[in-house]
């Protein structure tokens, strides 16, 4: 651990930084995309899936979480090519 790294501020850095490993699939019939989390910085990520529906329109791709966050929430990602 760096020194200026102490273990008490490992949750409030964690609260800004996403980081998992693990394995994706798609299925272009359904259009999803499908996380399966083998280890994550969160525990409570660990041996999850994460369900991602996908569209692709002219420069754009969606993403749209399927199953919602606890709160209830959905996440929509989109992204625009750079012209």
């Amino acid at each position: 651990m760096y020194p200026f790294c102490r273990h008490a501020h490992v949750p409030v850095v964690s609260d800004f930084f996403a980081a998992n490993f693990g394995t994706w699939s798609v299925s272009e019939a359904d259009k999803v995309l499908t996380q399966r989390f083998e280890g994550a910085l969160r525990p409570n990520n660990d041996r999850a899936d994460a369900r991602t529906s996908v569209s692709l329109a002219g420069d754009e791709l969606k993403l749209t979480t399927i199953n919602p966050l606890p709160t209830g929430a959905k996440i929509e990602q989109v992204y625009r090519r750079a012209k």
